[in-house]
């Protein structure tokens, strides 16, 4: 993988990585890197992700290849956060942090000098105030030196997902100057020391999704911009730069995304592929992600049930009493398949010690399960599941 020793494993301290003369590969371009390599020896790109190989596929690895900050646009339970966390686990390569740091700090984001100053106990006053690494790493480097640990993180421990809710802060996303840590150590407000760091920096050298980007109010979204536009930010009146150095995922639902003025016009076009998802469609996908994603206990599903549940919702996504804006999302059969293995042993597999194999006498259970809205009639509960009895 991009930037990976063979032999990594045994590299456990700062001495081993200066040994090896290690440099830390971005994770655009690790991503890039990774995705050519799969690409080379015909590898799966993305695991466990079904039904978007003639378009979304292709999509996403014109993107990754380009470097791109992405948008994926979609209806609920179409997979797209789901999207990023695959990427994330398969095309971002083990990178060496210090041992304990919550900001992904290397060794390596340090400049050369700064390294060695540390390395020799001296100070170097910076000439751009600029957050390398946190306080608590310097310690370790100062205390420890070339023994420093390092451990190596893994992409999927790079992934950061954050749901875009009215309580989410600037300061959240950014990070705060923390009156604790003043008080504690007693430093200056400004000194890198008195820095909590927030959610884009907690992503460092990974990657950091957004879940429904438009319902981020416009100050939040500004805070975003600058990360898009020169891959760093500020906080506040704090004159320190932060460089996340990370690959950037945003979703929205089809409904938001279009809506004038739900994104800042900045920050729309600075997301630079825009890319839309869609439900199963196909019978046999819709079955495979069914079946791939339910949380069963042992049981016996015949074929014909799968069958008969996956129809079902693709029969909702055809109704014109069913609110086709907002959707019928995947996680309706899944939970519903859920729900048939549990009343299958209710019913039958408990009390006679048998194996649970759901029968066409339960499928009227997966009401509870039912995730849509009604249109042509007022959206009740018994509307409901007389549409769903339909």
């Amino acid at each position: 993988m991009a930037g990976l020793p063979e032999d990594y494993t045994q590299i456990k301290t700062l001495g081993d990585l200066l040994e090896i003369n290690y440099k830390i590969v971005g994770a655009k371009e690790q991503l890039r890197q990774n995705l050519i390599s799969k690409m080379e020896t015909n590898d799966i790109r993305y695991p466990e992700i079904i039904g978007f190989e003639e378009d979304v596929i292709p999509a996403l690895d014109r993107a990754i290849l380009a470097c791109h900050d992405i948008m994926l646009v979609g209806q609920i339970g179409q997979a797209k956060t789901k999207i990023a966390q695959a990427i994330s686990k398969n095309l971002l390569s083990p990178i060496p942090v210090i041992k304990g740091s919550i900001t992904n700090d290397s060794p390596m984001d340090l400049p050369k000098d700064e390294l060695i100053s540390l390395l020799e106990d001296k100070d170097n006053p910076m000439s751009v105030p600029k957050f390398y690494i946190d306080s608590n790493s310097m310690d370790k480097i100062r205390d420890n030196k070339l023994d420093t640990e390092i451990e190596w993180i893994e992409g999927q421990q790079r992934y950061k997902y954050v749901l875009a809710t009215p309580d989410i802060s600037v300061k959240d996303l950014v990070g705060q100057i923390d009156a604790i840590k003043i008080t504690k150590k007693g430093v200056e407000m400004y000194q890198i020391e008195s820095y909590s760091p927030g959610q884009l920096m907690q992503a460092k050298h990974g990657l950091f999704c957004i879940d429904e980007l438009p319902v981020l109010d416009t100050r939040k979204q500004v805070a975003l911009l600058s990360v898009l536009q020169e891959g760093r930010f500020t906080t506040g009146s704090y004159p320190v730069i932060f460089e996340p150095k990370i690959a950037f995922f945003a979703t929205a639902n089809p409904i938001d995304y279009t809506h004038s003025g739900k994104i800042i016009e900045p920050l729309y076009d600075r997301l630079k592929s825009h890319i839309h998802t869609h439900y199963p469609k196909s019978l046999d996908e819709e079955m495979l992600i069914i079946i791939q994603e339910a949380k069963i206990a042992k049981s016996f599903i015949p074929i014909f049930m799968l069958r008969t549940l996956a129809r079902i919702i693709q029969n909702a996504r055809a109704s014109q009493e069913i609110n086709q804006d907002k959707g019928v999302s995947v996680r309706m059969g899944i939970h519903a398949l859920e729900l048939l293995v549990g009343e299958a042993e209710r019913t039958r597999a408990l009390s006679h010690k048998i194996l649970a194999v759901p029968r066409p006498c339960d499928i009227f259970c997966i009401g509870q399960a039912t995730k849509f809205e009604l249109t042509e009639m007022d959206d009740t509960v018994i509307n409901r599941e007389k549409i769903l009895r339909d």
